[in-house]
């Protein structure tokens, strides 16, 4: 894997792309809330944010060609902003278990709030 290539970062695990931010690859079969199937599953891309105490989803869709970009720039479209975020890479590491935990507190929090 090149130094800052997040097309070649192996699916499901989470890596650091900068101070705050965290990116995962991963594949879906269903639209967001699983009212959808699709039938070839889509490779997504997430983008985290730190808070300091939960990593938040800022970004999450297909990543994109941007022929603006640097070679440090990735770009992902998201389909349910309908837009296109584009990030910078200062670094590319696998996240630590702490990293973990506070996606998995997040995304506990969220499933919490939709369950209610």
């Amino acid at each position: 894997m090149s130094n800052n290539n997040i097309s070649e970062i192996p699916e499901n695990r989470l890596y650091q792309f900068d101070e705050y931010h965290y990116v995962f690859r991963t594949k879906m079969n269903s639209s967001r809330g699983g009212n959808y199937s699709i039938g070839k599953p889509l490779d997504i891309t997430e983008v985290y944010e730190d808070d300091g105490t939960f990593l938040n989803c800022i970004a999450s869709g297909r990543l994109s060609q941007n022929p603006y970009t640097s070679s440090n720039d990735f770009s992902i479209f998201d389909y349910d902003q309908d837009t296109m975020y584009t990030f910078g890479v200062t670094m590319l590491k696998e996240a630590g278990k702490e990293e973990l935990i506070k996606l998995r507190n997040n995304i506990s929090q969220m499933y919490n709030k939709r369950n209610k």
